[in-house]
């Protein structure tokens, strides 16, 4: 993360994206994380979702996981024919 101390530094973002081969926006992004909670800020951060408001519910999920068990040689299309619970 040299790049950071060069640009707050006074160094042009463009030359200093140009010398680290990344856009300008990355090297605003590493120095506005920089600059608000400092070198920690810099290491690298999960892009997982926080919350999957579209996700399967847990009964569904387990539903799902006893037929496959149960039922080993049907493929997905004979487990999408068969209702889960909650959708019927």
């Amino acid at each position: 993360m040299r790049a950071v101390p060069e640009v707050h530094d006074v160094a042009p973002i463009v030359d200093v994206a140009e010398r680290f081969g990344v856009s300008g926006q990355t090297v605003t992004a590493w120095r506005k994380r920089y600059e608000t909670a400092g070198l920690e800020g810099l290491s690298e951060i999960s892009r997982r979702p926080h919350s999957s408001p579209d996700g399967i519910a847990p009964e569904v999920e387990a539903w799902i996981c006893e037929m496959r068990r149960h039922h080993r040689r049907w493929g997905s299309a004979a487990h999408r024919s068969r209702t889960a619970p909650g959708n019927r």
